[in-house]
């Protein structure tokens, strides 16, 4: 701390903290050492303490005892303390007092160590220069030892100096003799006890120029400095020393000899002392250091190699004699001798490599681990008790002299039945053991072993050893199928493994075949009554017939399913229906067909790729159009709609399909899917089209159908398609696959596959005559030790199936008439009797059927069975389709429009036979109520109405026409406000006009609409538009005329009472706005007005000018091929003006205000 300021310094060794305490203590009482308040000692150099006092005068008092002495619990200690750490300068003068009695008389005081006192009292040599040095300038010098000082006392008047200041130069000049020998004598403490003990023994270290002065505990050396010094470091070099060299026993015993003699030769007063691993020497230090280096050069003269072992080894060399006698062979055979010690490994030291090599082999080929596994009943007891005990007499008397080897039992886990059993000790003897273990294993302990064995033999194992004659000895033998086909070989070792031999060469012997027969009443009949018979096969030819699982004939086609959808595919087609299915690679839009089949999302145009891909082509008129449609549609996934084809596309209509993103194997997206493709192909034959193209529908990123299910519900649709009763006008399908993408080589694939698969006989599907279960093999595996054996025991087996078997074939005339659910009958019955049919390859028929004679009959008595049913079928057909263009039965669909119903329900319903249910062409079942005309779904309990249209035979009624009798030619039928009908054609209305509806009326005119038709029909052949381009426009009237164009239709007679600017004709107009005009829908006397929405077939058009009566030319190479309409603006019309009567139909008046 900063307030202790006054260091002492003192020589201690080894002081613990309780030895600090006392010895501070003690400095801290004034009446023991003069002391008084002071800081912690602090060690400074090696031996060298530090105590810090607070205040000067208390340090000058401890200096003033030079030597203390302190209590401590190891004994008195005798301190000598100074003002600095090194060897002591004795201070001539550490205070003084100047005395002038007069002028003339001086005197000095210098304080003076008392030992330096004693040494000038003791040694004239030193004192008497002193004296001289002083009395040259009239000073005489005294040394009071009791004061511990020295008093100068001179004269000026004798000294060389006299007159003013003579004074001080007198001290200048005493003090300088004081000074000059201040630095020739030092002082040094001899504290150590064996440096005490060479001063004590030899007298010689006292000389005329020191001086040796003894203490309790220590001596004080006082002199010259120089001889001090000298002196300090003879005594350090006569203390004898002790040093301590840690070596490795076995190491240093190789050079122990040598050392030893070395020693002894060199320095004999060194001691030598071996304790342990520790070479103590003791002597001179410089001996000593010698000694140590000497050892050292030795040691490293010695080789080490190390041997990793294994600690069981290591384990036997410690416990036995093994090391002894292993040095001492060495220490004969070998030129160097080796010597052993056993650490973590052992570790070999020579003083030559060589013997080190010669010593590794010899232990490597000596001493030997060896491990015996004991499997099975031996590793167990009480075998592996009798082990234990057959060894350990056998060891003992290996052992019975000397240790020679051990041995340890590990068992195994209780998984397994092994005992691990180690053998340590000299090779010879352990493997007498090993032989002794393998001996009690081989000859005396049962075992089991597993031997592979082909799954085919493991249930007709007992008759294949009765089949080898294998006779019963000691060794048994059982097959399993478990965990895998084996044979389970037990007994004693010795015969297991012959057994085990023998029994691989005999299996190994055998011959075997396999004999197949069409159906799987083969395997039936060996089963039941040829059971026998086959028996007495294998007898007489010595083999073994093992009947196999029966297998698909590989002349039959496999169903793929899907793995993700339970839908089956027929099989390949032998006749191909009136439909023809083509897949074009190419874009939809660019296909020329009569329709083309687009899906929509949300009745969103460009919600699909090809959605987007028609805009892309057919530009403003395509969305026109659309939005025009979809105005006057609501909706629900799997609906359709109809659109128009622009003149750009090669088509007349577009079919949409509002479709759902995908929502798992048979979900509402799939279904929806399905309903909507099989509406489009029924449209395509109400409508009259020869050909429509249709895209695989749903492997996009908008409705994310996987490939697979897409490809499988457009095929499955097709495939219903062609078996329904009538394709009617549609010969051809396109399925279209767009080149470049991923996908489209997979797609390609797919649908060719499934497409290829697709099988109909006249509407009926005959691919489940071959399935799996009517096209089966049955399969008889042989086996025996000759091939002859083999080959006439597959003959004589055959021989005796084919003597109970006969063979039928079904030509068309008798497969022509048959329903799906004859099919059906016929497959279960082919299925029961396990007969096997297949194509016939002959040419005259087209199945053939084969197995049990009883079954074969059966088939025909079936056959000719349905063939007499067929004809009350064909009567039926032909009475519907008869029926079908004369009366229409419809019902009410759920977006309240009118749908058709199918030919069965037609008929059923118009002759009073529905049986209270009928199906629509949904696939809906209905409960009817003829007497209200009402219908309710079975499913849900839906109810909607029902109703009947007869047509004539010159024109078919439109479906949302109520019926007509045939005296009426007109009929104005008011729409219910809450109709779907109705809430369409408003719709479209206020979409441009923002005046009320009062009603709205349709107009049913006979003689008009036929015309209408007639002239569509003419059109559309020479336009190649659908319909020939009808659109549902707009025309104004009054009150007075709209009874007129009700009855007799639009009369272009009357052009240009209000506007002729696009030509002489009647004009109608796209928006319900413009017509509405009062000058278009003159207002009646209370203000209602009157419009009509019109079905106008525009045909092809161009602009028109105000002085045209008629279309211009199309060609002018051909001036009667005129447009059909004019319209004000090319590419995006508002008005229409047509030239022919005909031309336009009033579908509906709307009466607003």
């Amino acid at each position: 701390m900063d307030e202790f300021q006054h260091p002492l310094f003192f020589e201690a060794t080894d002081l613990t903290d309780r030895d600090k305490d006392r010895i501070r203590r003690y400095f801290m009482a004034n009446w023991e050492s003069g002391g008084g308040e002071c800081g912690m000692i602090e060690m400074t150099e090696d031996n060298t303490c530090k105590i810090c006092f607070k205040k000067i005068e208390v340090q000058e008092n401890v200096l003033r005892r030079t030597i203390h002495t302190i209590s401590l619990p190891s004994g008195d200690l005798q301190l000598t303390v100074s003002r600095t750490s090194s060897p002591q300068t004795p201070n001539w003068r550490t205070a003084e007092i100047i005395s002038k009695t007069n002028i003339n008389n001086l005197r000095m005081i210098f304080k003076i160590d008392i030992y330096l006192m004693y040494y000038l009292r003791d040694n004239p040599k030193a004192y008497k220069p002193l004296e001289k040095q002083l009395s040259a300038i009239g000073c005489s010098v005294e040394l009071d030892f009791n004061q511990e000082e020295a008093v100068v006392r001179g004269d000026i008047e004798k000294g060389p100096g006299r007159g003013f200041g003579a004074a001080e130069k007198w001290e200048i000049q005493v003090d300088r003799v004081f000074s000059g020998n201040s630095n020739n004598y030092i002082r040094h403490n001899v504290l150590d006890p064996k440096q005490i003990r060479v001063l004590e023994q030899d007298p010689s270290f006292n000389s005329d120029n020191i001086r040796v002065y003894r203490e309790t505990g220590c001596y004080i050396i006082v002199g010259d400095a120089g001889a001090v010094k000298d002196m300090v470091a003879n005594l350090e070099k006569r203390v004898p020393i002790q040093k301590n060299i840690p070596v490795v026993k076995k190491k240093f015993e190789m050079v122990k000899e040598e050392f030893v003699k070395v020693i002894h030769a060199t320095y004999p007063e060194v001691k030598i002392l071996i304790v342990n691993s520790m070479i103590i020497l003791e002597g001179l230090s410089k001996e000593v250091q010698s000694g140590a280096t000497q050892l050292d050069e030795l040691m490293k003269q010695v080789k080490e190699k190390r041997l990793n072992l294994p600690t069981e080894l290591l384990t036997f060399i410690r416990s036995s004699g093994v090391i002894s006698k292993i040095q001492a062979r060495f220490l004969q055979c070998l030129m160097s001798s080796v010597s052993l010690e056993v650490v973590s490994d052992l570790v070999l030291f020579s003083l030559s490599s060589d013997a080190l090599d010669e010593a590794e082999a010899a232990i490597i080929r000596d001493l030997i681990v060896d491990t015996v596994e004991l499997q099975g009943a031996a590793a167990v007891p009480p075998d592996v008790d009798r082990v234990k005990e057959i060894l350990t007499k056998a060891k003992n008397r290996a052992n019975c002299r000397e240790l020679r080897v051990e041995s340890i039992f590990s068992p195994g886990t209780s998984r397994t039945a092994v005992t691990k059993v180690q053998l340590i000790g000299y090779r010879e003897n352990v493997n007498k053991l090993k032989e002794i273990l393998h001996d009690y294993q081989m000859n005396h302990v049962r075992t089991q072993e597993m031997m592979d064995l082909s799954p085919d033999l493991v249930d007709c194992f007992d008759k294949v050893l009765g089949l080898l004659e294998v006779k019963q000895t000691e060794v048994t033998l059982k097959a399993s199928k478990t965990p895998h086909a084996h044979v389970l070989v037990s007994g004693p070792h010795c015969r297991v493994q012959e057994a085990q031999r023998n029994l691989r060469t005999s299996l190994a012997s055998l011959k075997s075949d396999t004999l197949v027969l069409d159906g799987s009443g083969a395997q039936r009949f060996f089963q039941a009554e040829g059971r026998t018979n086959m028996e007495l096969v294998e007898t007489a030819c010595k083999v073994i017939i093992r009947e196999g699982k029966c297998v698909l004939s590989p002349n039959v086609t496999r169903r793929p399913r899907s793995t993700s959808s339970s839908r089956t595919i027929s099989c390949r087609s032998l006749q191909m229906p009136r439909t023809k299915v083509e897949i074009k690679l190419g874009s939809l839009e660019d296909q020329k067909v009569n329709v083309l089949v687009v899906p929509m999302l949300n009745k969103n145009l460009t919600s699909t790729k090809i959605g987007k891909c028609l805009c892309s082509k057919a530009g403003d008129m395509i969305k026109f159009d659309f939005i025009l449609a979809a105005a006057y549609h609501t909706l629900q996934p799997g609906d359709v709609m109809q659109v128009d084809a622009p003149p750009s596309l090669g088509c007349s209509k577009i079919f949409f399909i509002e479709c759902l993103p995908w929502d798992g194997v048979r979900g509402q997206s799939e279904q929806a899917l399905a309903s909507g493709l099989k509406r489009c192909l029924d449209l395509c034959v109400q409508q009259g089209c020869s050909s429509v193209a249709v895209p695989v529908i749903g492997p996009g990123l908008v409705l994310k159908y996987p490939l697979r299910e897409a490809v499988e519900v457009l095929t499955e649709t097709i495939r219903q398609f062609q078996l329904s009763a009538s394709s009617g006008s549609l010969s051809t399908i396109h399925v279209v696959i767009k080149p470049g993408y991923a996908n489209a080589e997979e797609c390609y694939n797919d649908v060719d596959n499934l497409l290829g698969l697709n099988m109909t006989q006249r509407g009926q599907d005959l691919s489940v005559l071959f399935t799996s279960s009517t096209n089966q093999q049955s399969v008889f595996h042989f086996l025996g030790f000759t091939t002859q054996n083999v080959d006439t025991a597959m003959t004589k087996l055959k021989d005796l199936y084919q003597a109970q078997c006969s063979r039928q074939t079904l030509t068309q005339e008798q497969l022509e008439g048959l329903t799906q659910d004859d099919i059906e009958d016929l497959k279960q019955l082919v299925e029961t009797q396990g007969l096997y049919m297949q194509r016939d390859q002959s040419g005259q028929g087209i199945l053939t059927v084969s197995g049990s004679n009883d079954g074969v009959s059966q088939v025909m008595q079936m056959v000719n069975g349905f063939q007499k049913n067929s004809l009350i079928r064909e009567i039926r057909i032909r009475d519907e389709d008869e029926l079908y263009p004369r009366v229409a039965w419809c019902i009410l669909g759920h977006n309240g429009n009118w749908e058709r119903l199918p030919k069965t329900a037609n008929y059923d319903l118009e002759n009073n036979d529905a049986s209270g249910e009928i199906m629509d062409a949904r696939g809906n079942s209905w409960s009817v109520n003829l007497q209200v005309l009402e219908a309710t779904r079975r499913q849900t309990g839906q109810k909607t109405n029902l109703k009947r249209l007869e047509n004539c035979p010159d024109f078919i009624l439109p479906l949302y026409w109520d019926n007509m009798r045939t005296t009426e030619t007109m009929k104005v039928v008011v729409l219910h406000p809450f109709s779907a009908e109705y809430q369409t054609v408003k719709k479209a209305f206020v979409r441009t006009v923002t005046k009320s509806i009062i009603k709205i009326e349709r107009v049913q005119n006979f003689h008009q609409r036929r015309a209408y038709e007639a002239l569509k029909k003419q059109m559309s052949d020479k336009t190649k538009l659908e319909n020939g381009g009808e659109k549902l426009l707009y025309h104004g009237t009054s009150q007075d005329k709209r009874n007129s164009i009700m009855k007799t239709g639009f009369n272009r007679s009357f052009a240009g009472q209000n506007a002729t600017s696009y030509g002489h004709g009647t004009y109608f107009a796209v928006d319900a706005s413009y017509s509405a005009n009062p000058t278009y829908s003159k207002p009646a006397a209370d203000g209602s007005q009157s419009m009509f929405v019109a079905r106008v077939l525009t045909g092809t058009y161009t602009v028109g000018r105000s002085n045209m009566k008629v279309p211009p030319p199309r060609n002018n190479q051909q001036p009667d091929d005129r447009y059909d309409s004019l319209v004000d603006n090319i590419y995006n019309p508002s008005m229409y003006v047509v030239f022919h009567d005909s031309q336009a139909y009033p579908d509906y008046l709307i009466t607003f205000k």
